[in-house]
C-alpha cells in the first residue's frame, strides 16, 4: 500500500487571481473579466501539485468561516484527502494582480485572524493520529496567529521520533526555532536564507553570483552542525543544492510566465515527491524545477495541469 505524504498547511488562503490585459492605474477603476477564486496558501499549493502529479497526499489544515466548505471541495476535487479541522474563524484572502502586457504580478496578502487553543488542540490530535506511516512530512509555511510557537517544532520532533523524513518551508525566526530538532531538507529562497542565518552578507532580494559560494559554505556548516541540507531558489537564477559537503547549482528552464504564484511550492512538492521515491537530493530538486516550470505556465495559483 502506497504510504501519504502528509502536508501541514496552517495558513490557508482563498486566493482571487486577477488578470488585466494593461498595466493597472492607480486612484482609477480598472475593470476585467478575467478573474477566478482558488483554495491556496504554501500548503494548499503543495499538496495539490503532488495530486496533480500522481503522488498520494493528504493536507492537513484548518478550516472556518463562510468559505470553508469552498476550500475543502477545491482540495478534494484535485485529489488531496484533507484533514479539516473546523475554527472559529475565517480563512483569509489573498489576491493576484497579472498584467498581460507587459507581463506583472502582484500580490495582496491579507494576515489571518488568531485561531483558538481548541483549534490547536484539535489540529495536535489529528496530527497524532495522521502521521504514522506517513512517507514523509511536509512543513508549509508559517502557522496562523494564535497557534503555539512550539507547533511546528513539536510536529517535527514527532516526526523524527518515527523515522519520517522532514522537508521544510519556512524561513526567518520561523525555521530557526526549528533548526536544532533533527535533520531536515530544508527548501527555501536564496534571499529566505540570508534573512534567516547570521551569514556577514547584507541580505537583498536580488541575490547575484558572489552569494553562492559564502552561502554554500554557511550551509555545509549548518549540515555539518545539525545535519540538514538545503535546496534554495533564486528566481530566474540558479538553484543551489547543498547536500552535505557538497554543492551543486540547477539552472531554471525559461518559459513565458502567466502566474509565478505557487512556484516556490511546485519545487518544495518535487522535492518531497522525489525523496520518497529514492531519488538524490539534487535529482528531487531537479524535479521540483520541472514541475516549477510547469506551474508558472499555469493561471490557476500552484497547479501544473
Amino acid at each position: 500500500m502506497t504510504k501519504e505524504i502528509l502536508v501541514t498547511g496552517l495558513s490557508p488562503t482563498i486566493q482571487k487571481t486577477m488578470t488585466f490585459a494593461r498595466p493597472w492605474e492607480k486612484n482609477e477603476v480598472n475593470r476585467t473579466g478575467q478573474s477566478l477564486m482558488s483554495a491556496s496558501g504554501k500548503g494548499a499549493n503543495t499538496a495539490r501539485i503532488l495530486a496533480q502529479m500522481g503522488e498520494k497526499v493528504s493536507l492537513l489544515t484548518q478550516t472556518g468561516g463562510r468559505l470553508g466548505p469552498f476550500f475543502v471541495e477545491e482540495m478534494e476535487k484535485s485529489g488531496v484527502r484533507i484533514y479539516s479541522c473546523p475554527g472559529d474563524t475565517e480563512i483569509r484572502f489573498c489576491y493576484t494582480l497579472l498584467t498581460e502586457s507587459p507581463f506583472s504580478a502582484t500580490e495582496l496578502v491579507e494576515e489571518g485572524d488568531p485561531v483558538s487553543p481548541a483549534t490547536e488542540a484539535l489540529i495536535r490530535r489529528t496530527y497524532e493520529e495522521k502521521l504514522t506511516g506517513a512517507a514523509a512530512l511536509v512543513v508549509a509555511g508559517s502557522a496562523a496567529p494564535g497557534f503555539s510557537s512550539s507547533l511546528y517544532r513539536d510536529f517535527i520532533l514527532t516526526a523524527g521520533k518515527q523515522g519520517i523524513p522532514v522537508v521544510v518551508d519556512r524561513h526567518g525566526p520561523l525555521l530557526k526555532e526549528v533548526l536544532e530538532v533533527g535533520p531536515l531538507v530544508v527548501k527555501i529562497n536564496m534571499y529566505e536564507f540570508l534573512l534567516s542565518y547570521d551569514i556577514p552578507l547584507e541580505a537583498v532580494q536580488d541575490v547575484g553570483e558572489d552569494y553562492y559560494g559564502p552561502v554554500g559554505e554557511w550551509g555545509k556548516k549548518l549540515f555539518r552542525e545539525y545535519g540538514h541540507r538545503f535546496v534554495l531558489t533564486n528566481g530566474e537564477r540558479d538553484t543551489l543544492v547543498i547536500d552535505g559537503e557538497k554543492t551543486e547549482r540547477l539552472t531554471p528552464v525559461k518559459k513565458e510566465p502567466v502566474n509565478p504564484i505557487g512556484c516556490g511550492d511546485a519545487v518544495t512538492a518535487g522535492v518531497a515527491s522525489g525523496m520518497t521515491a529514492g531519488l538524490s537530493l539534487t535529482e528531487s530538486a531537479s524535479r521540483g524545477m520541472e514541475w516549477a516550470a510547469l506551474n508558472l505556465v499555469q493561471k490557476a495559483p500552484g497547479t501544473v495541469r
